[in-house]
């Protein structure tokens, strides 16, 4: 798994990271998860997330018009260590006009410790 911030090549990191394949024998639905620190510290990176998205999702439409594209969120905390700092999840959807303004409604809270919850968010993803 790799870092996706602003700036960087996002879609050559998510492509390399998921190992996608894209041909057109490839089954046309992809679901992208990205799982964000929302601790105190990550205001910036929660904002770049917001930002981020629709960038990506605009390269990806245009790269790959064929294809449809889920985008979701979980956004981790400590909730072992404080059980104020609870996990926030946003459900994959294709409509991505709507995640800016449910990314917008996170707040960068809690943590001031090492490391955050990461493993509970995967065990969402599992979920």
């Amino acid at each position: 798994m790799k870092a996706i911030g602003k700036g960087k090549n996002n879609i050559e990191l998510i492509k390399n990271s998921l190992n996608i394949k894209i041909s057109k024998n490839d089954n046309n639905d992809f679901d992208l998860l990205f799982l964000v620190d929302a601790t105190g510290s990550m205001k910036t990176y929660i904002t770049s997330a917001k930002e981020e998205t629709e960038n990506i999702s605009k390269e990806l439409r245009n790269l790959y018009p064929e294809k449809n594209f889920k985008y979701g969120y979980i956004f981790y905390r400590d909730p072992i260590d404080s059980p104020s700092d609870i996990h926030e999840v946003i459900d994959l959807t294709d409509n991505v006009n709507s995640i800016p303004e449910q990314i917008e409604k996170i707040k960068a809270e809690g943590g001031g410790d090492l490391p955050e919850d990461w493993a509970g968010a995967y065990k969402l993803v599992n979920e």
